[in-house]
C-alpha cells in the first residue's frame, strides 16, 4: 500500500473527481427533491402575501411525473411534512399543495443545520440508483441564528465540517433562494457552490416566480423549445407540450391558438388539455399536441415551453471544475433512448452557450461529432474555457430545419489553486480514510469558494449586535 501521507492538493483533486462523477448522470432521469421552506417568524413581515408558498406551489406543479418530492420546514428545528413521494398521481401533488398552504410561520430561530440533516436523511437513503440526481432546495429569508453567538458558530462549524462533505460525497446538489434583503445569499452560495448548485436572490415577492422557475429548470433539466413573439413550433415527435405563462394579475387573460386556428382559454373544456390558472401564471398542458405553430396571446410577462418527446436531447456537463481546465460539454440526439440515424445527426447543428448568473451569453461553441466513437453512441462535443470562478449555466441546443431541442445545465467553477492529482497521490484503502479525504477536500473547496473561514466568521460577528440576533433574524 502506498504511503498515506499526501499533499493537500492531491486530496482535493481526488475529491473533485468523486463529486464530478456523481453529478454527471443523464439529465433525463427522474429526480429526488427535498424542498425546505423557512418558517421563521420574520417571514410574516417579509412575505405577508405568502408569495413564497405560491412559488413552492408552482415548483410542485412543474416537477415531472416520476420525480419524487419531500417537503419540510425549518425554524428552530426541522419538521418533516412529507417523506419522498412520487408525483405520478395528481392526488399526491394536491397533497403537497395542501401541506404548503397550511405552513405556519412560527419558528423562533433559523437553523440551517436542522434543514440539512432532515433533507439528507431522505435523499441519502432514497433507494434510487446512486447515480440518480438528488437535490435539496433551501428557501430562506434570514441568516443562520440559534439565539447565541456560540450556538450559531457551533452550527456553522457542523455545517462546514460535517454536513456539506456528506452532501458532496453523496453527490447531492444544494440550490437556494435568499428571499428579502436579509436573506443570507453569501452563506447560501457557500452551500450551493460547494455542491455544484445555484443560489438565487429574490428580494421582492415578484422575484419569487422566476426564482422557482429557474430552480425547476436546474432540478429537472427539462427539454425546452423557444418561444418567439408568443409562438412555439411543435414537431410530430412531441408527446406533450407544457406552457408556463407569467402575467400581471390585472392583465388580460391568456389565450392559446392551436395550428388549426382554434382559440382556447382557461374556461374552455378540451380533451387532452389541462389548464391551471392562478393569480400570477397559467400552466397549460397539452397531450399529443398537433404539429405546427401554437400562438400564445395576452398580456404575458414571461413565456416558457417545455416538451416531452420521443426525439430527445441528451446533454452532459461536469457539476464542478476549476478555471484552469477545459470543460467538456457533450450532446447527442436520442430517439426513445437510442442513438439516432447518422443522417439526422449530421443534418443537426449542435451548440453550447455559456450564460452568467444574469442570463447574459458569455461564449458560444459549436459542438463537433466525436468520429472516434461508434455511430450508435457518438456525441457532439467541445471544450469550454473559463477565466473567472463562480456559478454558470450552459444552454445546449440541437437545431435542424424541422425542430429545435434545448437543455439548460448548471455548473460551478472553482479557482485554480491546486495542482492535479499524480501517480504519487494517496490511495485510500478503507472508508475511514476516504471520508477523511472528503472532509479535508470539502473544507478546502469551501475555503476557496467562500474565502477564509476565519475572515467570514469575523465578518459575521461584526454584523451582529447584542440584541438583533435573538429575535430579528428568525
Amino acid at each position: 500500500m502506498r504511503s498515506k501521507r499526501a499533499s493537500i492538493g492531491s486530496i482535493l483533486s481526488l475529491f473533485a473527481v468523486i463529486v464530478i462523477t456523481c453529478g454527471s448522470s443523464p439529465a433525463t432521469a427522474a429526480v429526488d427533491v427535498a424542498l425546505a421552506l423557512d418558517r421563521s417568524l420574520s417571514m410574516n413581515s417579509n412575505d405577508p402575501g405568502r408569495d413564497s408558498l405560491k412559488g413552492a406551489e408552482l415548483f410542485t406543479e412543474l416537477l415531472q411525473s416520476g420525480d419524487r418530492l419531500s417537503l419540510l420546514t425549518f425554524g428552530q428545528d426541522a419538521q418533516i411534512l412529507m417523506p419522498l413521494k412520487a408525483l405520478n398521481a395528481q392526488s399526491t401533488r394536491e397533497q403537497v399543495l395542501e401541506l404548503v398552504r397550511r405552513v405556519t410561520m412560527d419558528g423562533t430561530r433559523t437553523d440551517f443545520s436542522a434543514a440539512l440533516r432532515g433533507a439528507y436523511k431522505f435523499l441519502a437513503s432514497s433507494g434510487r440508483d446512486p447515480d440518480a440526481k438528488r437535490i435539496l432546495v433551501l428557501f430562506t429569508d434570514g441568516q443562520l441564528n440559534l439565539g447565541s453567538e456560540a450556538a450559531t458558530e457551533q452550527a456553522r462549524a457542523e455545517i462546514i465540517n460535517q454536513l456539506i462533505p456528506r452532501f458532496q460525497a453523496a453527490g447531492i446538489q444544494i440550490h437556494g433562494v435568499a428571499f428579502s434583503p436579509e436573506g443570507d445569499i453569501d452563506f447560501l452560495r457557500l452551500l450551493t457552490d460547494s455542491t455544484g448548485g445555484q443560489a438565487f436572490r429574490a428580494e421582492r415577492p415578484e422575484d419569487i416566480y422566476p426564482a422557482f422557475v429557474k430552480l425547476f429548470e436546474q432540478a429537472d433539466q427539462p427539454l425546452t423549445a423557444p418561444v418567439v413573439e408568443g409562438r412555439v413550433e411543435v414537431d410530430a415527435n412531441v408527446r406533450e407540450l407544457k406552457l408556463l405563462v407569467q402575467r400581471d394579475a390585472n392583465g388580460a387573460p391568456t389565450r392559446l391558438t392551436d395550428p388549426s386556428q382554434r382559440e382556447l382559454t382557461a374556461d374552455d373544456q378540451m380533451e387532452g388539455v389541462t389548464w391551471r390558472r392562478t393569480e400570477h401564471f397559467d400552466h397549460i398542458t397539452i397531450q399529443q399536441p398537433e404539429a405546427g405553430s401554437w400562438q400564445i396571446s395576452g398580456e404575458s410577462l414571461d413565456e416558457r415551453a417545455y416538451l416531452e418527446s420521443d426525439l430527445d436531447l441528451e446533454a452532459k456537463l461536469p457539476v464542478l471544475a476549476t478555471v484552469d481546465e477545459a470543460v467538456t460539454v457533450a450532446a447527442r440526439l436520442v430517439y426513445r433512448g437510442q442513438g439516432v440515424d447518422e443522417r439526422l445527426a449530421s443534418n443537426t447543428a449542435f451548440s453550447a452557450t455559456v450564460l452568467d448568473t444574469a442570463g447574459t451569453p458569455k461564449q458560444r461553441l459549436d459542438l463537433k461529432p466525436d468520429m472516434t466513437a461508434p455511430q450508435t453512441t457518438r456525441r457532439h462535443q467541445g471544450q469550454l474555457n473559463f477565466t473567472d470562478p463562480g456559478p454558470y449555466q450552459v444552454r445546449v441546443t440541437a437545431e435542424s430545419e424541422s425542430f429545435q431541442r434545448t437543455k439548460l445545465l448548471s455548473m460551478s467553477l472553482l479557482p485554480a489553486d491546486q495542482p492535479p492529482a499524480t501517480d504519487d497521490d494517496v490511495r485510500f484503502d478503507d472508508d475511514q480514510h476516504l471520508a477523511l479525504a472528503i472532509v479535508i477536500g470539502g473544507n478546502l473547496i469551501l475555503l476557496v469558494v467562500g474565502g477564509s473561514l476565519g475572515g467570514l466568521w469575523w465578518w459575521r460577528r461584526r454584523q451582529k449586535t447584542g440584541t438583533r440576533r435573538n429575535i430579528d433574524d428568525l
